[in-house]
């Protein structure tokens, strides 16, 4: 059987991409930080799946949470076919109220945990397996928002060029995608004011649907041609 690992997969993106796997027969495991209440209802959502899905509770903002995940991974004694990096954290902040704690706390949730988790499992992905990173065009355009959240997931796409070099020799490829606002509860929440104004600043006029993003991570999983690439999905906003 197939197996894939998820990071943040019990909502939004993540979730869709482990439904994904499991209506195509893979073991998934995933993991999330803090929202029991989620974990809960995609495992009650997914109780067809019993015995396919493993859901791993693990602050991966922390090297502790990313040691818990490594640890309960390796109870599986399985390999890996498909390593998808989605597990994001943010925190809106101006330039002169950054902290090195908040600062660090973002970089390392987006970024140096993400490095890590792929160092600790690269023994653990099979010849002509994927990897998978979850960026933001927000690494790639400037925005309003988190300055320590654009910088880290544009760092992402650095890295991805970087590892697909290394993983050449496994046969492994190694891709990025940057999704523009996606319609995830987090969009849901904001005022519609601010929902509007990010829909007009897009081509499309809307937000993207989790879909969307999640059935790339299909097309990168079965074109083995494609590595080292950013995949942008993000409706034209970085056009404007």
């Amino acid at each position: 059987m197939k197996a894939v690992l998820i990071t943040g997969g019990t909502k939004g993106i993540g979730r869709e991409i482990a439904e994904n796997y499991l209506k195509k027969g893979y073991l998934v495991i995933v993991n999330y930080a803090n929202s029991d209440k989620d974990a809960e209802e995609f495992k009650d959502d997914m109780i067809g799946y019993s015995g396919k899905l493993f859901i791993v509770k693990a602050d991966l903002s922390k090297i502790e949470g990313m040691e818990l995940l490594v640890e309960e991974f390796s109870r599986l004694n399985v390999n890996l076919d498909i390593l998808i990096l989605n597990a994001g954290f943010t925190k809106r902040e101006s330039f002169e109220d950054i902290s090195y704690e908040s600062w660090s706390r973002v970089i390392d949730g987006n970024f140096n945990i993400p490095f890590f988790l792929v160092q600790k499992l690269s023994n653990n992905i099979n010849e002509n397996g994927r990897i998978i990173f979850i960026s933001s065009v927000l690494g790639i355009k400037a925005d309003a928002s988190s300055i320590q959240y654009g910088v880290s997931k544009g760092a992402l796409m650095t890295l991805t060029k970087y590892l697909a070099k290394y993983f050449a020799s496994k046969k492994i490829t190694v891709n990025c995608i940057a999704p523009g606002f996606v319609d995830t509860s987090w969009q849901k929440n904001k005022p519609v004011e601010q929902r509007e104004r990010i829909k007009n600043k897009t081509l499309i006029k809307r937000f993207a649907y989790v879909s969307e993003i999640a059935s790339v991570c299909i097309t990168l999983e079965e074109n083995e041609y494609i590595t080292g690439q950013t995949i942008v999905i993000d409706g034209g906003y970085s056009l404007n």
